[in-house]
């Protein structure tokens, strides 16, 4: 008992660790966004700022477009969303509860496209996006996204667990295929489609490389390329005005996190039964 007892506080202690590790560069940027501009200049850094001003974000928001970043992230991340959720459920059912020839292989063989670092099909992507004129469009950056392996992965472990007996029945009523997606497998699969929307928005949503190809305007920047373009390179803006401009893309994410936490968490467990 005594060392099941120790075993425990040492679980604990190291999860405390771990969390701490994990929220030190969150809690680093909301407090750094709130320091004055003299107080960049302190060595060493100090963690805390000594006088707490709002004036950051007055300044970012009088230099960058911030709605309108807001609003590109918006739509490129719900129409991802959307076209993920729609042909993750859809592929994922169909391998979970069809059978047909090359069934296995061809789902190993789409599992085997995940080990392929996203950057090696950049370049013929963007050939592909040039070629149908989509540069510089919101249809190059969500239409290369709009399927996602991973999506199609998580929706398949879910969906192979609704028992079987309710599509049979189904079909001993006279149910099409479609009608068996929209009345069975969508309304069964509420948990995982909710927990992979808030998944994929949020990549969607801090996406920065193909955004950077792609939009060759500022009219078409995401939070993230509109923060980069405002840090700079060559004559870098100081942390505490980068902060607040961070602070700016994170809170979407983080109210939507935390308004659907349970179903994420839900869906998370029950399609991981089976993993």
């Amino acid at each position: 008992m005594a060392n099941k007892s120790k075993t425990q506080v040492a679980l604990y202690i190291l999860l405390g660790l771990m969390t701490l590790i994990t929220l030190f560069p969150f809690l680093y940027a909301v407090l750094t966004a709130f320091k004055p501009l003299q107080e960049m200049s302190f060595i060493p850094p100090r963690f805390f700022p000594e006088h707490f001003t709002t004036y950051n974000f007055k300044y970012v928001w009088s230099k960058i477009p911030i709605p309108l970043y807001l609003f590109n992230s918006l739509v490129i991340a719900v129409a991802v969303t959307s076209s993920v959720i729609f042909t993750s459920s859809i592929v994922g059912f169909v391998f979970a509860k069809y059978g047909f020839r090359f069934k296995e292989p061809l789902f190993m063989l789409l599992l085997s496209t995940m080990m392929l670092p996203i950057q090696v099909i950049f370049v013929p992507t963007y050939l592909v996006v040039s070629a149908f004129h989509m540069g510089n469009s919101y249809w190059g950056i969500i239409l290369p996204n709009a399927i996602n392996i991973f999506g199609i992965f998580y929706m398949r472990e879910f969906i192979i667990q609704i028992p079987q007996d309710l599509f049979d029945a189904a079909r001993l009523d006279g149910c099409s295929d479609l009608k068996l997606y929209f009345h069975i497998v969508v309304p069964n699969s509420v948990p995982a489609i909710v927990s992979l929307s808030i998944f994929q928005f949020i990549w969607t949503w801090n996406d920065f490389l193909w955004p950077l190809i792609v939009a060759q305007s500022n009219k078409l920047f995401t939070m993230p390329v509109g923060i980069s373009a405002f840090a700079g390179f060559y004559a870098p803006k100081p942390n505490n005005y980068v902060m607040s401009a961070a602070i700016f893309e994170m809170v979407p994410v983080i109210i939507a996190y935390f308004i659907f936490q349970r179903h994420i968490i839900r869906g998370v467990t029950l399609s991981g039964m089976k993993f």
